[in-house]
């Protein structure tokens, strides 16, 4: 039976914060010296001994959203040895706590670790693959590639397929139909080289989509591909690198939407993330059940943004040790 260990969660005071500078993190310059970190969370022992840290930046949201996002810069338990009693959900409820006091509309982050990515799932966190798998004899390999964090904080979670699926009301004059082999090289060569060359490449090189049209013009249109969740996690991505929907005519960007729910339904699929262009098109993605990530605020030099959806109740593991 392990121990009990007493401890309570604050703000960093000026003594604990300036021995994690001198001490814990004498030898990173960066983070000895930055500043633009408002939030230091510690969680400490009754004689003052900090047993683990959470720093949380703030940023605005995107315009159309408004609001601010708090971003996890850094996170640790000191003493491995303390690990598993508990600090650090106490560190992250405090801060969601603090976060939704404040009008907090996201809370992200990023995580590498096989263990912490277990962790953040338990804390009610979207995980999805955004980076590479790793070289093998890359010397801070840890069986996964990164992943982004993401937890909406201003409303409850969603409701999940099917009920979420919504079609309009009244009579939509159109109909959707998969795009043709044509219709998606032209899309590849006119929309996703010139933006994102090579990210969402589809495993087998096979882009799928669908496309609305109503007496012979094009209402709108959604560009998928397939790809693997990324280590820990197990299931399939569907990428959405490119659309063109449009909250001016948010029917038809429902029903194209819908559509790819349902196939992504049938086909077990885990997560659905999407490439939003331009970032005026935020909340239609957000009615639509996804959280948003705003590259921007990350100090990226993107124009879009990352809207994300899990499909099922819950993320699946691969045993990274075979």
């Amino acid at each position: 039976m392990s121990e009990t260990i007493k401890f309570t969660v604050s703000p960093a005071t000026a003594e604990q914060l300036r021995w994690l500078r001198e001490v814990y993190w004498c030898n990173n310059e960066y983070w000895r010296t930055a500043k633009v970190y408002r939030n230091y969370y510690v969680a400490a022992e009754e004689n003052g001994e900090v047993l683990g840290y959470l720093v949380v930046r703030e940023f605005p949201a995107v315009e159309t959203l408004g609001g601010k996002n708090w971003w996890i810069a850094a996170t640790r338990i000191i003493d491995p040895a303390k690990r598993r009693h508990g600090i650090g959900t106490a560190l992250v409820e405090k801060v969601l706590f603090d976060a939704q006091a404040e009008g907090v509309r996201y809370l992200c982050g990023s995580v590498s670790r096989t263990s912490a990515a277990h962790f953040w799932v338990k804390q009610g966190f979207l995980l999805t693959p955004y980076g590479q798998e790793k070289a093998n004899n890359d010397p801070d390999m840890d069986g996964n590639c990164p992943h982004l964090l993401l937890r909406r904080i201003d409303q409850d979670d969603p409701p999940r397929y099917p009920q979420w699926i919504n079609v309009a009301k009244g009579m939509w004059e159109g109909k959707i139909r998969p795009l043709t082999s044509e219709e998606r090289n032209h899309i590849i060569a006119e929309q996703l080289q010139k933006t994102n060359p090579g990210y969402w490449e589809a495993r087998g090189g096979t882009h799928f989509g669908y496309i609305a049209e109503r007496s012979g013009r094009t209402l709108g249109w959604i560009l998928a591909a397939e790809r693997p969740m990324g280590k820990p996690l197990a299931g399939t991505v569907w990428g959405v690198p490119a659309s063109a929907l449009s909250a001016e005519d948010e029917d038809t960007a429902r029903r194209l939407l819908n559509r790819l729910f349902e196939a992504a339904f049938e086909q077990r699929v885990t997560q659905i993330l999407c490439m939003v262009r331009p970032r005026q098109e935020a909340p239609l993605w957000e009615r639509r059940g996804f959280a948003l990530f705003d590259w921007i605020s990350f100090g990226e030099k993107n124009d879009f943004m990352c809207a994300i959806r899990n499909m099922s109740d819950g993320f699946r593991f691969v045993d990274t040790k075979k």
